[in-house]
């Protein structure tokens, strides 16, 4: 697939952008979890908003900022301009999903978002003058899997399926190096069985996703560790997104919400936005953790860095 719009539609944005000492260019990949529905086509990112398009927080999944949001607004040390290529629904690789349980006819997923990158920040014949990037001041994060779980946790190959789908993923992380990234973070797949919906299943059920949930996982570290090993040149950092779910489901009262599996359209009354989003609080806390492990352009120094509980390991259920 191919986006021959882009190269017509780019021409006529401003181009009053220059390389500014200091400044850091997010790339962001994945899915509802990381959207703000940044159109290439439309306003670029500037210092009054730095994710260009939509006006802030974007069209997220939060009921307001998300992670990423925060990371260009709240805990960077320096100018970050985001360039969101997430969105909702998304999977890796949308040939491996068969018979999807969700996934929205418009949704781009892992592979075509960094086409759209390619189409979007590395051509026309160079890149772009409103998005001077470099290996030595981009990064590009990338969290998804979450519905690549939700269509195959149930079935009986799922490891092989997982197998397929990191394979595929890795490629994708291939393709950016192969672009001139050298800097990535990667954020494990969340803890999608801590959602509201989720939470609703028999025992048999639940334990199933957290084994899901788990191997999709394990197998992406491991790929990323062989990755790392294999690109001694690549800066990686990765960010385990668990605690920062399970910190906020274990001390729901902590972040103002009386349940744990309550859920509001405002992103704050309760953790969830609705029965599978992660409202304001949990994405905050995934910024937090991004910013700890990144460092650098990123710097967390509020209260929620350091005071919020500990979480501990979420059991399976016997009952």
């Amino acid at each position: 697939m191919r986006f021959p719009i882009l190269t017509t539609a780019l021409a006529v944005l401003s181009t009053s952008s220059t390389l500014v000492a200091g400044r850091t260019y997010l790339f962001a990949f994945g899915d509802s979890y990381s959207k703000t529905l940044w159109d290439p086509t439309g306003a670029v990112p500037t210092e009054q908003n730095p994710i260009g398009n939509p006006a802030l927080p974007g069209s997220t999944s939060a009921g307001g900022m998300n992670w990423v949001g925060f990371m260009v607004t709240k805990f960077n040390t320096t100018s970050v301009f985001l360039y969101n290529f997430a969105r909702g629904g998304a999977v890796v690789d949308k040939t491996l999903i068969t018979n999807p349980v969700f996934y929205p006819t418009e949704t781009l997923d892992f592979v075509h978002q960094v086409q759209l990158f390619n189409d979007t920040l590395t051509k026309h014949p160079t890149k772009p003058t409103w998005a001077p990037w470099t290996g030595q001041n981009a990064i590009a994060a990338i969290w998804i899997g979450g519905n690549d779980i939700r269509n195959t946790w149930t079935i009986l190959d799922m490891p092989n399926r997982h197998k397929r789908m990191i394979t595929r993923y890795m490629e994708q992380v291939e393709n950016l190096y192969t672009l001139g990234v050298r800097k990535f973070i990667f954020l494990t797949t969340a803890p999608t069985y801590l959602t509201p919906l989720q939470q609703k299943l028999t025992a048999a059920k639940y334990n199933r996703l957290i084994s899901a949930v788990t191997n999709f996982n394990t197998q992406l570290l491991a790929s990323v560790a062989a990755f790392k090993t294999s690109h001694p040149k690549a800066t990686i950092r990765t960010v385990d997104t668990g605690p920062a779910f399970m910190t906020a489901f274990q001390n729901p009262t902590d972040f103002g919400a009386a349940t744990a599996t309550c859920y509001n359209s405002d992103g704050k009354t309760c953790l969830w936005f609705n029965d599978y989003h992660p409202g304001y609080y949990i994405e905050e806390l995934v910024a937090v953790d991004v910013a700890k492990a990144w460092g650098g352009s990123f710097q967390c120094k509020e209260a929620i860095c350091s005071n919020t509980a500990s979480p501990t390991p979420v059991p399976t259920r016997t009952a």
